[in-house]
């Protein structure tokens, strides 16, 4: 039996929960905030600004565990469109402004 089975089951439920969370940050050396689920509901917000920074880990009554993290994605400029093709010519084009510019 491992260290951490052996600890966690000293405690009843909600206290094996806890020691589990502490065992693990102390010898596993996890680095991340841990939370029940009504926790989590409780401090949805703070759970949320947490997660901008580091994992936060959600752990519900059945042993199930959800991890939160930042969805990082690539910030794109609103001006890179990709182009088409046309048989319009840069002469056809320009006329066409010039003429709307006319009006």
């Amino acid at each position: 039996m491992d260290a951490l089975a052996f600890i966690a089951g000293l405690f009843d439920s909600t206290a094996r929960q806890a020691a589990i969370v502490v065992v693990a940050l102390v010898f596993g050396g996890i680095a991340m905030k841990v939370f029940t689920c009504s926790q989590a509901r409780q401090n949805l917000s703070k759970l949320l600004v947490l997660a901008r920074t580091e994992d936060v880990e959600i752990r519900r009554k059945d042993g199930s565990v959800l991890t939160v993290r930042l969805k990082r994605t690539a910030s794109k400029s609103p001006f890179a469109v990709s182009g088409i093709r046309t048989k319009a010519t840069t002469k056809d084009i320009l006329d066409s402004v010039r003429e709307s510019r006319e009006r």
